[in-house]
């Protein structure tokens, strides 16, 4: 298949800045071992052996999601040897054999799924518990060979001439993990051909090795012969084909022709394998890390270039690679956050908005909907529905509680990510929302956090997933709690919030101050903070917001109104003002709850955006136990008088007594 004549024509264009590549990362077969944790925190069920004979692991980062060291994005290693500019070495996929793993004495052969001729072959490993002494043979497809002696491989942590490093590492049986900028490493040794050698094809690299536990991991080809009439595009690859949302495609090349002087240049299409063609950018090496379009579907074909020629060839197109769509209930989210003892730290509550959910201990059934996982150590209550609704660029507050499943404090913390570049995890910069701090929390007793933060601009829009992690000792540092992984106790439990844009002119209620006590007049005063969520200035003086401050009480309901109509209400929360209802009367006994709606006038195209939140979403009760006459009452002989007929009742600033009035009916007998 050949790429369109347009794209030919702009390719022309391009050839100028396309560098030489000389470098060619070859596919291999042989690997016998997985050796790099990809599944966060499951090291064990993620690899099938260890690099060093004592259980610890390379990780990527799908394993170490909210850690700084891991192995690189896509398998692409850069080298940094300061004499080999360009080179590069292509790991095998994270998920399956990554390494050819030799003990000493033992040995192993790697095999060019395209034998290729070179003028050099660099191999890419390293070694676990101590260094490796290798002897390296790379067999030719005639069957010829030529022997490389004495090839050392440092220890993983410490050696000189690295390719990579700072790579981290992890431990199979605890999921512990280190951090580190400079460790573990990996290692390129270069094994120079006979020139006698040059024109034959490179079919297999041996090794047989005595020492520490020798990991070979990949092999690069150098050939610096330019090439002459067409080359060969070979095949493209792509690798993952459904990646999730936000996560890279490696697309690379096989089957090509491998030579000096040859420039590439990736091209994707979001119809078909028949095009149209744009370029991918930055697409010109023969190995490419890419990020595709959220929700797109995307195929690929390399155009090679030989540049001492100037003949072209397109390779053979892969595709389609879907992203898959996002969901706030995606299976690409880690669901690893968890701890691994139901004792101790247990969430008791969580408040948000419309969102009010209580368990309890070892309980997936809250009061806001039933949720799947383990209960006291992962709970997903994605399922809890309305949303809660959270403004960019406004101030939200979460209310959040933990308590104890046993009778013992232990100090704790509480942290809350959103997604809302909604790229299925929880480490982009700004998704850490909120942390309560060093200082640390109580369990027994229960202790609720206020939890503010403000919903960035940026934020996309819609459903997106909130979660919620109490850690105990999570206070130790900044950095303790992470978005992804186990730990010891505590809880995770996931929400979905709806990040919905302001509207233009959003005037709603912060708050209702109501008198407190148990005992009121027929003068009470209440308050009412109102602001403006929108995204635009509301002049009170053109557009008038009345509050209607509506009270259900022992009387039936009666609504008492207060208009703002000097001032202004500054977008996004910025100000508020206050509604005064004066003689409010509350003087019956009975249960009082307060409750509001808001109208605003709507000259000049001013009109109330949001109607939910002109109201709480639970009203403010209060309780005045003044007595309150009842109905008649029949006493029998003998008989005790109950409360609120006619005795003392307490309650108000002093006691008040009622009186009674008991009328005896006389029976006169003849």
């Amino acid at each position: 298949m050949k790429i369109t004549q347009y794209i030919l024509t702009v390719l022309a264009v391009l050839i100028s800045t396309f560098g030489h590549a000389i470098y060619i990362p070859v596919q291999l077969t042989g690997f016998n071992a997985d050796v790099v944790a990809d599944v966060s925190g499951n090291a064990l069920g993620s690899t099938n052996n260890d690099v060093d004979g004592v259980n610890y692991v390379f990780m990527s980062q799908s394993y170490n999601i909210a850690g700084t060291s891991y192995m690189p994005l896509g398998g692409l290693v850069n080298s940094v040897v300061a004499s080999t500019p360009g080179l590069t070495f292509q790991l095998e996929p994270y998920t399956a054999n990554n390494s050819l793993r030799l003990t000493s004495g033992s040995s192993g052969t790697l095999n060019l799924v395209t034998p290729t001729s070179a003028e050099s072959v660099f191999v890419l490993g390293t070694t676990g518990s101590g260094n490796s002494t290798t002897t390296i043979t790379v067999t030719f497809t005639d069957g010829t060979t030529q022997v490389f002696t004495g090839q050392l491989f440092p220890d993983w942590f410490g050696g000189a001439n690295f390719a990579i490093q700072g790579l981290g590492r992890t431990l199979r049986t605890t999921n512990a993990i280190l951090n580190s900028t400079t460790d573990p490493r990996l290692y390129q040794v270069e094994l120079p051909l006979l020139a006698a050698n040059y024109s034959k094809l490179v079919q297999s690299i041996g090794f047989n090795t005595t020492g520490g536990v020798l990991n070979m991991m990949a092999a690069t080809l150098y050939n610096n012969i330019p090439c002459s009439g067409t080359p060969n595009a070979g095949s493209a690859q792509a690798s993952p084909m459904n990646p999730c949302p936000g996560v890279s495609v490696l697309l690379n090349l096989t089957g090509n022709t491998a030579a000096g002087n040859l420039a590439y240049q990736w091209w994707r299409s979001f119809s078909s394998c028949n095009g149209p063609w744009v370029p991918v950018p930055a697409g010109n090496s023969a190995t490419l890390t890419y990020t595709p379009p959220p929700g797109s579907t995307s195929y690929y074909v390399c155009v090679v270039t030989c540049l001492s020629s100037g003949l072209v060839d397109t390779s053979a197109c892969v595709g389609p690679v879907i992203v898959q769509p996002y969901s706030p209930t995606s299976p690409c989210y880690c669901n690893t956050s968890t701890a691994t003892n139901t004792a101790d730290e247990e969430i008791t509550n969580v408040t948000l908005g419309t969102l009010n959910n209580t368990t309890t201990c070892s309980s997936l059934v809250g009061t806001a909907c039933t949720g799947t996982g383990n209960g006291s150590l992962y709970s997903n209550f994605t399922s809890c529905t309305p949303y809660p609704i959270l403004y960019k660029g406004l101030a939200h507050t979460a209310n959040l509680t933990v308590g104890s499943c046993g009778t013992v404090n232990f100090t704790n913390a509480f942290k809350i990510y959103i997604d809302y570049n909604q790229d299925t995890d929880f480490t982009d910069p700004g998704e850490e929302v909120y942390f309560s701090g060093t200082s640390g929390l109580t369990c027994v007793p229960p202790t609720t956090v206020n939890a503010t933060f403000t919903v960035p601009s940026t934020a996309q829009s819609g459903p997106t997933r909130m979660r919620v992690i109490n850690q105990e000792g999570g206070q130790s540092s900044a950095t303790t709690i992470v978005p992804c992984g186990s730990y010891g106790y505590g809880e995770t439990e996931d929400y979905v919030v709806n990040i919905v844009a302001p509207s233009p002119y959003d005037p709603a209620v912060q708050s209702i101050n109501v008198p407190t006590g148990t005992c009121f007049t027929a003068n009470e005063t209440v308050t009412v903070q109102i602001a403006n969520f929108g995204s635009n200035t509301i002049n009170l003086s053109t557009n008038p917001v009345t509050c209607n401050l509506q009270v259900n009480s022992p009387v039936g309901l009666v609504t008492y109104t207060a208009t703002l109509n000097t001032g202004t209400l500054n977008a996004y929360g910025a100000t508020t003002q206050t509604a005064t209802f004066n003689n409010v009367n509350m003087f019956d006994g009975g249960s009082y709850c307060f409750n509001t709606n808001l109208t605003i006038v709507t000259s000049g195209g001013v009109v109330n955006g949001n109607l939910n939140n002109d109201s709480l979403s639970s009203a403010i009760c209060r309780i005045n136990l003044r007595p309150t006459a009842g109905p008649d009452y029949e006493l029998c002989q003998y008989s005790s008088i109950p409360f609120g007929q006619g005795l003392t009742v307490s309650g108000c600033a002093a006691p008040i007594t009622d009186s009674i009035e008991i009328i005896l009916p006389v029976l006169c007998q003849q």
